[in-house]
């Protein structure tokens, strides 16, 4: 169970692409198998990550052994997450890698799959921002609500609720 009463684990979700692959970490890790020989061909896990080294381990298998891993989708295994365990405390500190594993495969996209994923990014950051603003608002911080208002306007000019999200912003409301 997740601290907040939610269910864990989670089933994988279907990874055919290249973009689902860069998306998320596909593979629960403490459910996974793979012959020795991938290790001995690729390497073992970056030793200078903390958190994402078994994505990176994934990203490897699939851009550069051109595996098609098997996933079975049902629960081979499971751990239980608490206030302390990295996943739950140290959340904020996974992006930085997730950063860099995907700067690191970004060249094995084709051009078109970097333009999806370009436009897959910008949208995820401009719904962010456009939740905080909302968020900010109703919780009375104007200054927060504008900035993040001015970025989500930013990665989305012609949304129309992101220009009613600046103005109501700008009105502090």
């Amino acid at each position: 169970l997740e601290p907040q009463e939610g269910q864990w684990p989670q089933l994988p979700r279907a990874m055919a692409t290249n973009i689902d692959w860069f998306r998320s970490n596909p593979i629960c890790q403490q459910g996974t198998f793979w012959a020795a020989r991938f290790t001995r061909e690729l390497g073992g896990f970056w030793e200078d990550m903390r958190y994402t080294f078994d994505y990176e381990f994934w990203m490897r298998l699939w851009f550069v052994a051109k595996v098609k891993p098997l996933m079975l989708r049902r629960c081979m295994g499971g751990f239980r997450l608490h206030e302390t365990s990295k996943t739950v405390s140290e959340q904020e500190a996974f992006w930085p890698e997730f950063r860099r594993v995907r700067a690191h495969y970004r060249p094995r996209l084709t051009p078109q799959e970097q333009r999806a994923w370009d436009e897959a990014v910008r949208h995820e950051e401009w719904q962010n921002n456009h939740n905080w603003a909302w968020q900010s608002l109703t919780q009375g911080d104007v200054a927060a609500a504008r900035k993040y208002a001015k970025e989500a306007l930013r990665r989305n000019r012609t949304s129309l609720h992101a220009w009613k999200l600046m103005y109501c912003a700008m009105r502090g409301y």
